[in-house]
């Protein structure tokens, strides 16, 4: 059986003689040194951070995770008295031509036992280490993944990048330039809109490892951990986006009717919906764009140059007669509010 957690994957190690301990720590002034330390060398054992100095005991930090061959062959489940050639040997023949296993959404998992919202939140009482000299502060996230979904096609992508803790309700994500995190964070920008976020911290190591990889474009990082582990990796829903996770499969219904109107159109069957139902659909869409636009998000009713001038006259003459507006109405209207 495969290795579920993070404590798991302690016991583990542990059991190899391959994990240390370290009692009293400072996360400002002494854990990043003692990490750099232990890293001068790869086949120091993982250090495991407890009574950090401010914190309660139990908020624990592991670091120095994938630096000695018997980890590395662990976390791939590979026998960890593989040396440095076996290792790659067995990895090389593992990963050439592995098949993804897509990840299993489950209702629910350990990560949500304890939950903070609103005014309970306060991501100050983690202890986010000061690195490395020359860091501009604290950072939660080194060893995390920051999970994101593509607007377009749904792909989702599990990437380690740096998430700094400025105060104890704002977090900053850095992702270069290239990244697959950085592609789709732009293309929710380039629409005007917010760009969806999870980040894990305290995960098997395995996602950690395969959040650094080059994992290919379009291929989720879980499915491939899924493949390694030869089991789905078991998911949950962020509870906070748990109402947009019910509404993939309104967007999916939607997309699925707007697919079967445009087949309706290239074979000539316009009818494929009765004017009725096409009516209630046009005006359910109109109020929920209303409202969203209201709310503040800024994004056009269509994708542009998606339909032509003539789509758009007859939609909005038809749209303007329905509520029984004239064209100079309109412009009067354009004129009060800026827009």
């Amino acid at each position: 059986m495969p290795i579920q957690d993070l404590r798991e994957w302690l016991d583990r190690v542990d059991e190899l003689g391959e994990l240390s301990r370290v009692a009293g720590a400072d996360a400002v002034t002494e854990l990043g040194g003692l990490v750099d330390l232990a890293q001068q060398a790869a086949g120091n054992p993982a250090i495991l951070f407890d009574q950090i100095r401010g914190y309660p005991a139990g908020f624990r930090l592991v670091a120095n995770v994938l630096t000695s061959y018997p980890r590395l062959a662990l976390t791939l489940g590979l026998p960890p008295e593989y040396g440095p050639k076996e290792l790659v040997a067995a990895w090389r023949s593992r990963f050439t031509g592995l098949t993804p296993v897509p990840a299993a959404m489950v209702e629910w998992g350990p990560v949500l036992t304890h939950q903070d919202r609103g005014a309970d939140v306060d991501a100050t009482r983690f202890p986010a280490p000061f690195w490395h000299e020359g860091d501009g502060g604290r950072y939660i996230g080194t060893g995390c993944i920051v999970v994101m979904r593509d607007p377009d096609s749904g792909w989702v992508n599990a990437g380690t990048y740096r998430v700094q803790l400025h105060d104890a309700k704002t977090l900053g994500l850095y992702i270069s330039a290239g990244k697959h995190g950085r592609m789709i964070r732009d293309k929710y920008w380039a629409r005007g809109q917010a760009c969806p976020v999870a980040i894990s911290v305290g995960h098997d190591p395995l996602l950690l490892l395969l959040g650094g990889l080059e994992v290919d474009h379009g291929v989720c990082e879980y499915d491939v951990a899924g493949a390694i582990r030869g089991e789905p990796l078991p998911v949950v829903a962020a509870p906070l986006k748990r109402s947009e996770a019910a509404g993939d499969g309104a967007s999916s219904d939607a997309k699925k009717l707007a697919a079967t109107l445009e087949r309706g159109i290239v074979d000539g069957k316009l009818d494929v919906v009765t004017a009725e139902a096409l009516q209630k659909l046009i005006a359910a869409a109109c109020r929920v764009y209303t409202a969203r636009v209201e709310a503040g998000e800024q994004f056009t009713p269509i994708a542009r140059n998606s339909i032509s001038a003539t789509d758009v006259m007859v939609t909005a003459s038809g749209l303007l007669k329905a509520a029984d507006l004239a064209v100079f109405e309109l412009g009067m209207w354009q004129s009060w509010t800026g827009r």
